[in-house]
């Protein structure tokens, strides 16, 4: 992609800029391209069907007005010669239509970016949820279905605000981590609100059972 985008700029070369890290970008025809570290860009897929063209309506001397002013990708669609590849998004796409998203979004200079805030948002909210949800316990505790309830949408809400990010905004959050924090938070909380249940019931136990028989402790337990 970055060879075909070249040869269309008409550039003779790029200059590529490195970090400690590795490759940080590359500037080709006064467009900036983020990389990551070991060089590759971070592909922000389009639902778009890539346009196809026939060869042998080339080869047979019919053109077609797509190809004006365009990067053409010649690629075999025979069964078996057809590369695939698993995308973030996809578990197999032709290797030509990756090609052309990201020629497309190097054109429209349009990029995935994670922001430098993103790990403190992630941690922020992180720390609200779990005070939210250690609040509520003691409320949660008698209303199981909406403790439930209540964990579901505290760990639901970062995958909605990533994806939202990311369809609107090409921003990249990491909303797994604060989930399964949630949940453990959550989890940690339930287990220490049984021991404190199971603790009660020993106490209550211990000082009826100097007053009433076994047989009546166990019922009132």
């Amino acid at each position: 992609a970055l060879e075909l985008l070249r040869l269309y700029a008409g550039e003779n070369g790029y200059v590529a800029r490195m970090n400690v890290a590795g490759f940080d970008a590359l500037r080709m025809a006064g467009t900036i391209v983020p990389l990551e570290p070991q060089g590759s860009i971070r592909l922000w897929e389009t639902d778009t069907n890539t346009p196809r063209i026939s060869a042998s309506n080339i080869l047979s001397g019919r053109g077609d007005p797509l190809l004006r002013n365009a990067i053409a990708i010649v690629d075999l669609s025979a069964v078996g010669l057809t590369q695939y590849l698993p995308t973030p998004a996809r578990p197999a796409r032709p290797g030509v239509d990756i090609h052309a998203d990201a020629i497309g979004q190097m054109l429209a200079a349009r990029y995935l970016v994670e922001p430098t805030q993103a790990r403190t948002l992630e941690r922020m909210w992180l720390a609200l949820s779990g005070i939210v949800f250690i609040g509520l316990s003691g409320v949660l505790a008698q209303r199981v279905m909406l403790g439930a309830l209540a964990l579901a949408l505290l760990a639901a809400t970062p995958f909605a605000f990533g994806a939202l990010e990311y369809s609107l905004q090409g921003v990249l959050y990491d909303p797994l981590q604060p989930a399964l924090a949630t949940i453990l938070v959550a989890g940690f909380e339930g287990y220490a609100l049984y021991r404190r249940s199971e603790q009660r019931r020993s106490t209550l136990a211990r000082q009826f059972s100097q007053f009433l028989s076994p047989s009546v402790v166990q019922r009132l337990a």
